[in-house]
């Protein structure tokens, strides 16, 4: 004998359970998965946003994005490390057993990197030998009996002539009304580097020259206490500059 539909459900299901199961059934079909909407209140990530919605964004021109993505390398000093662009590069000239920093990252091969600040070179290296390139130390071709490194003539070098090279290339600047780039020269400013807004109301970044005594003139010949410059057009000058602040503004 065939046992009918709602027979065989009675047998299976408890009959005082079949409303609440109905009625969570019900409840359940009406839910929508976190998945579809409302992700970003669950998941903590940032809220979509449509393409139209969505302002284009030239990072090659993007002073910090160029120094973030540059390779990582290995900081000798604090075996840490970070993109390439926040370290400078320490060249070692084997002939004559010096050791140079660089402002402008080179492909000599005697290289290695520190971090771009006095205070902590000055602090940490107490021999050459903590700064000599790994490959260079490794392969034993270097007598490092003769090689001395007096840190505070390198450091002061090294800041001489990324001054010099700066301050040249301030001088022959072709300022731009539309550029994205704010130079101004403000003594009770104590920020040298940072972001303000333009009369857009767009974000822009703002260098603060007031650190650079050889600048002076410079900012007494502009036609307004501030003037603007294009990333673009400028992107080594502004990272060097960049460091060269950093640099002052820590020592």
């Amino acid at each position: 004998m065939s046992i009918s539909k709602e027979l065989y459900k009675k047998i299976l299901i408890p009959l005082n359970k079949t409303k609440n199961l109905q009625n969570s059934i019900n409840k359940t079909s009406n839910l929508v998965s976190p998945l579809i909407t409302n992700f970003e209140k669950w998941s903590g990530k940032q809220i979509k946003l449509q393409n139209n919605e969505i302002e284009p964004i030239n990072l090659q021109s993007n002073v910090f994005a160029k120094i973030l993505a540059s390779p990582v390398r290995l900081d000798r000093v604090s075996k840490t490390r970070l993109p390439q662009l926040l370290l400078n590069q320490l060249n070692l000239n084997l002939k004559d057993k010096e050791l140079k920093l660089s402002g402008v990252n080179g492909l000599k091969a005697q290289h290695s990197y520190v971090l771009n600040s006095f205070k902590i070179l000055q602090k940490n290296v107490k021999a050459a030998a903590g700064i000599i390139p790994l490959h260079v130390l490794s392969s034993g071709k270097m007598n490092q009996s003769g090689l001395k490194i007096d840190v505070s003539n390198v450091l002061t070098s090294f800041k001489t002539d990324l001054l010099g090279e700066v301050t040249r290339q301030l001088f022959e600047l072709k300022p731009n009304p539309q550029g994205d780039i704010k130079l101004i020269y403000d003594k009770a400013n104590h920020q040298t580097v940072f972001f303000t807004e333009n009369s857009k109301g767009s974000i822009q970044i703002c260098f603060n020259l007031s650190l650079l005594d050889a600048c002076e003139p410079l900012h007494k010949a502009w036609e307004s206490d501030s003037i603007h410059i294009l990333s673009s057009e400028n992107i080594t000058l502004l990272i060097q500059l960049y460091k060269l602040l950093k640099l002052i503004e820590q020592n």
